[in-house]
């Protein structure tokens, strides 16, 4: 039977024997203390995986995003029989309580003091072949950084204490920590707890992220950009002062740690030396976005025009064809400026890279 306010309404149709006698158990105590259950009973959210629109190619994702649906209700019933009480498993971005799941800094000033210290040490700590947000999940499930963030939501073990050591386990066994990112990448600013379900969903399907929570999702595109271009800019200047060769010396510059996590590397490093700053950003954006065969492709087209840009000895740095004619009209006299004209209308190079694939 279904009705208003039911929990499979909402969150998953069938559940097992222990699964419902875990919910009726609480849904009883509940009644006995006068106070509404958070699962079973409670009203529909106005924010569910259940009223995604089917915009930006959600609707070929409705599989992958029911499964997480399901995926967090059980997550909810596994963590009330561990004895972990005012709390729900929901999307990332589907209730404001969690927000700060989304966005670390909207947690207390001591728990954001100790994220940042678990990810510098995350940076300096990792593996050759291990990525910064993989080292950091570690290391904050290690030190139960999963269950602060639960506390500060509203979360609190039944005894009315703290989380007693297995609670705070079933807690890291559960919820964990990934980036808003494509490809592992992650700073600081980009992180996220949710379900592990769903973060392993959201590595091979982004539209898991954005469905309810394309805002911080904005944000952390937004922040990667700044950090990459910026970064990548610098680099490249380096090496223009040095006298070096993007071609030759962009892979052997020696990235920090921190900008290698947020996906600065080679290319990025000599698309910024090389070409414009306006058709740099452009480009840079590109590649942070996509990923697989399209990136590669992206890449191995891209690689191209930048070997034909550093060819020419007359633009180290090609300038769009506005600025080429500026140039020309100030140099040459008015019997060939029409011809000079005339040649600089044709595109520059790098304008050619093949357009990406929208952002998700």
């Amino acid at each position: 039977k279904k009705g208003a306010g039911r929990l499979d309404k909402f969150t998953v149709t069938v559940l097992t024997a222990q699964e419902k006698a875990i919910q009726a158990k609480y849904v009883k105590e509940c009644g006995e203390l006068g106070r509404k259950p958070l699962v079973d009973g409670a009203e529909v959210p106005s924010r569910s995986f259940n009223d995604v629109d089917g915009g930006e190619g959600r609707k070929n994702h409705a599989e992958a995003i029911e499964g997480v649906r399901q995926a967090d209700a059980e997550t909810t019933a596994v963590l009330y029989s561990a004895g972990i009480r005012n709390h729900e498993a929901k999307a990332p971005g589907e209730l404001v309580a969690q927000d700060v799941f989304c966005d670390f800094t909207k947690a207390s000033a001591d728990l954001q003091k100790e994220v940042n210290d678990a990810w510098r040490r995350a940076l300096r700590e990792k593996a050759e072949d291990e990525k910064a947000l993989d080292c950091f999940d570690r290391i904050a499930t290690e030190e139960g950084l999963a269950a602060r963030f639960l506390s500060e939501a509203g979360a609190r073990p039944k005894s009315g204490e703290a989380f007693s050591e297995e609670q705070i386990r079933v807690i890291g066994e559960h919820y964990g920590f990934y980036s808003f990112l494509v490809g592992g990448s992650a700073a600081l600013r980009t992180l996220v707890l949710c379900a592990r379900y769903t973060g392993d969903a959201a590595r091979n399907e982004p539209h898991i992220w954005t469905a309810l929570a394309g805002d911080f999702y904005g944000l952390a595109i937004n922040y990667q950009q700044y950090c990459v271009i910026e970064a990548s800019m610098r680099y490249g200047m380096r090496l223009r002062r040095e006298g070096k060769s993007a071609r030759r010396h962009s892979d052997s510059v020696p990235v920090s740690a921190e900008d290698s996590a947020v996906g600065v590397n080679a290319d990025t490093i000599r698309t910024a030396g090389v070409l414009s700053a306006v058709r740099a950003r452009a480009i840079i954006g590109d590649l942070l976005i996509l990923e697989g065969k399209r990136r590669a492709s992206y890449i191995a087209h891209l690689r191209q025009v930048l070997d034909d840009a550093e060819a020419d000895d007359d633009a180290a740095a090609p300038m769009e064809s506005s600025e080429r004619r500026v140039s020309v009209d100030e140099s040459s006299s008015s019997d060939d400026s029409s011809s000079s004209e005339e040649e600089d209308e044709a595109p520059a190079a790098a304008m050619d890279v093949e357009a990406p694939a929208p952002v998700p």
